[in-house]
């Protein structure tokens, strides 16, 4: 959408012939999601994404926590913008609307 509000020429491949419930989550960091505002669609994709609070790893024999990073409000504060996971199918569909064929802006 980016190049396309710069001037440039896009052409847009899916390999699917339709978005459907396959795939799975994709998680989208606080750069990501900054994009999406300055594009103007992290409200249309927010409302399909789960904002989770944190994440933890845990070693695979006892499932101990190793470490927790937090991921809510504290991620938001401290990098300007949320982390997202977010269905691929909901991210697609957040997306079209606004790149249709001959036109993505």
């Amino acid at each position: 959408m980016s190049l396309r509000r710069a001037g440039h020429e896009v052409a847009l491949v899916e390999r699917t012939a339709r978005f459907a419930e396959v795939g799975a989550g994709i998680q989208l960091a606080p750069n990501a999601t900054r994009v999406l505002r300055r594009l103007d669609l992290l409200d249309a994709v927010t409302e399909r994404a789960v904002h989770p609070s944190h994440v933890s790893f845990r070693t695979g024999s006892n499932g101990a926590e190793i470490c927790r990073y937090m991921l809510g409000r504290e991620a938001e504060d401290a990098f300007g913008a949320p982390y997202l996971q977010v269905h691929r199918a909901d991210l697609h569909h957040a997306l079209t609307p606004r790149c249709r064929p001959g036109h993505c802006a």
